[in-house]
């Protein structure tokens, strides 16, 4: 299954961020609290913190990893962007 994905650091929360959208009502998927980035899914809120991984499936529902879940689970399949 092809997914998108950001790893999240300290310097990009509002990257981070601004990747997730908004949902259909318009409002923002995901929110920083200063120390990690919250995320508006189906099942509620989800934290996701310095090294995790955010992906988005082809359903355009977001998911959060650790880093080695995510290295588990996902290849590269294309433009890697860090």
């Amino acid at each position: 299954q092809k997914v998108e994905a950001i790893q999240l650091t300290q310097d990009n929360l509002a990257d981070v961020i601004d990747w997730c959208g908004q949902d259909s009502a318009h409002r923002p998927r995901a929110y920083s609290n200063r120390e990690n980035v919250m995320l508006r899914n189906g099942s509620g809120l989800t934290a996701a913190w310095p090294s995790n991984w955010v992906v988005r499936d082809a359903d355009g529902l977001l998911k959060v990893y650790t880093d080695k879940r995510f290295q588990e689970l996902f290849s590269p399949a294309g433009e890697q962007v860090k």
